[in-house]
């Protein structure tokens, strides 16, 4: 099928992840953002997180990657073909599955829609020039149920261009297994019944439990993280038994002070 001995298949990609820092410098300096560096480099440096650290601290790098591209549908074609590039020369993939909340994206210059087409487009032709297979993921956000359904909407509006399936992503370290918000579990039901895949990020600062409501109740087949099924052990025979595939990426795990829970899987 492919042309080179590419062989890396990625599930858990986070697109807004995936920039590189001197296209995001680019368009902040042109728009007149300022940060603590003056080059891509330095921003580079400013954006690593090297020590063992929260979650929340962790997440805290993504407000200062997307606010030079928010609602600027240039930086965003633009973004999106560095990124199909990197996949392919720099990590060697054949396969990846971008997951990104179109949300973050719009602007006062951008719809919604106009930030998903834009994502969508690019990747599609960028990939076809590197010969190189995806499939995307929308997600909603645990801090935002409000969006929840418009994801959705997105999601099913968008299955020919690439789309399969919904995540719920964000901080799920409030999650006691019972109080995702009803949105969030109404929106995952129309789209299990509409034929989308469901995933969810949950037991990765949250209780194990909220891995079991993800899977019970909001259709997840596969886990973002989950590494707390682990303080409970019921949790953990129940999610062996159904086979339900956790998505546990290292380095993340390592600077978010987790490195323990890679061990004990």
């Amino acid at each position: 099928m492919f042309d080179t001995p590419r062989k890396e298949v990625e599930l858990h990609l986070h697109f807004d992840g995936g920039w590189r820092p001197e296209t995001i410098f680019r368009f902040a300096q042109k728009k007149g953002i300022s940060f603590p560096c003056s080059n891509g480099e330095g921003f580079a440096k400013h954006l690593r997180v090297t020590e063992p650290n929260s979650l929340c601290s962790f997440l805290t790098k993504f407000n200062d990657i997307l606010q030079p591209i928010r609602g600027d549908k240039e930086a965003l074609h633009q973004i999106t073909v560095d990124f199909v590039e990197d996949c392919v020369k720099r990590g060697g993939h054949c396969y990846v599955e971008p997951r990104f909340c179109p949300f973050f994206f719009a602007g006062d210059n951008l719809t919604v829609e106009e930030a998903t087409e834009t994502v969508l487009k690019s990747m599609e032709t960028a990939a076809h020039q590197h010969n190189l297979q995806w499939r995307a993921i929308l997600c909603m956000m645990r801090q935002n149920p409000e969006w929840s359904e418009k994801v959705v909407d997105l999601a099913l509006a968008n299955r020919k261009n690439g789309v399969v399936a919904v995540d719920v992503a964000g901080d799920d370290k409030p999650c006691d297994g019972k109080n995702t918000d009803k949105r969030i579990k109404d929106a995952f039901q129309r789209a299990y019944e509409a034929g989308l895949h469901c995933i969810a990020h949950a037991g990765e600062n949250g209780c194990a439990a909220s891995v079991t409501e993800a899977v019970h109740e909001m259709h997840a087949e596969r886990i973002g993280h989950g590494y707390h099924i682990l303080d409970d052990n019921n949790v953990y025979k129940d999610m062996k038994e159904r086979g339900v595939h956790f998505e546990v990426s290292l380095l993340p795990l390592t600077l978010s002070a987790k490195l323990y829970a890679l061990c004990s899987f």
